[in-house]
């Protein structure tokens, strides 16, 4: 009887973990609902791609069909998923931030922005794909070794080539794809902004209007930066603007959330030039970047809430 009772009791535990499998929270419904719409988005506008050409795969002629295939599992299925997982779960110890208990707009919108913003890092993923995938069309090119995940197009088997007055084809091309286009190094800026946005939306749960306020400034900069020339002056009044909101936080909020996010910062920027040591440097790109994912996850879920 005793044994009976335990175990419709259940330990705590257990009684939390269906706690939060069973009842979301506003921010997780909204993190849920734009993380969808997003992750639909990429889908839609990743058809190019042909990311995922089961109708050839195992096929000898396109072997490079079944590499793209597996990387793309990876970084459109597998990686967002753990992302997915991860941020519902660190949403789920934000119960204290409930509308009905807090009737200031700031905290409201806390709420809100806690919900939004790690939605866009599925963004992040497909900016990533990119630079993986013209990472390795220059270097093959360049090094004059055989692509690796998409082929050129007189490469391509006849029956994969599809005509060229037809948008859909059955396996794109290089030229096609326009990855040759764009410049050689553009893939390094893909890849950055792929970090960028992983990065800056997994933290933006646990201080969003710090992030906010870091993601307007970054588009401000973007926007002086179109219209200016002078870069040493555009970087010292960003500069200014945000030493003086980390002064507001730090003073004023008597908040240290300032200090945690140079830290932050500064254990990414380490663990991005430790990957790029001459001893890794030999390692594929493409384990240096799951390898930098697992650190930024790690990051986001040891940094201190609000």
């Amino acid at each position: 009887m005793k044994n009976a009772k335990t175990r419709r009791a259940g330990t705590p535990a257990t009684t939390s973990m269906r706690a939060i499998l069973t009842t979301m929270n506003d921010a997780q419904t909204i993190f849920s609902v734009f993380y969808a719409i997003f992750w639909g988005a990429i889908f839609s506008v990743s058809a190019r791609w042909k990311a995922f050409n089961f109708g050839a795969i195992f096929d000898k002629g396109v072997k490079n069909v079944t590499k793209r295939i597996v990387l793309a599992k990876l970084i459109f299925n597998i990686l967002p998923i753990l992302y997915f997982i991860l941020v519902l779960y660190l949403l789920s110890l934000k119960d204290d931030l409930c509308p009905q208990q807090k009737e200031c707009l700031v905290d409201f919108s806390t709420m809100v922005l806690s919900g939004i913003i790690p939605a866009f890092g599925i963004f992040g993923f497909y900016r990533l794909w990119m630079g993986i995938i013209e990472y390795r069309c220059w270097v093959c090119i360049s090094e004059k070794k055989p692509q690796i995940y998409y082929l050129e197009r007189f490469d391509i088997p006849l029956k994969y080539r599809g005509c060229r007055s037809t948008e859909n084809v059955p396996e794109p091309s290089i030229e096609k794809l326009g990855i040759l286009d764009s410049s050689e190094h553009s893939w390094r800026n893909n890849i950055i902004v792929g970090f960028a946005y992983i990065t800056l939306s997994g933290l933006g749960l646990k201080q969003p209007i710090l992030i906010s306020f870091i993601v307007i400034l970054l588009l401000l900069a973007c926007i002086c930066w179109s219209f200016s020339n002078n870069l040493i002056t555009l970087f010292i009044i960003l500069f200014g603007a945000f030493i003086i909101f980390l002064y507001v936080i730090m003073v004023v909020c008597r908040s240290l959330s300032a200090i945690y996010l140079l830290l932050t910062i500064l254990a990414v920027y380490i663990t991005c030039r430790l990957l790029s040591m001459p001893q890794i440097a030999n390692f594929p790109m493409e384990l240096r970047i799951i390898i930098s994912l697992l650190i930024i996850f790690a990051i986001i879920y040891l940094y201190p809430g609000a």
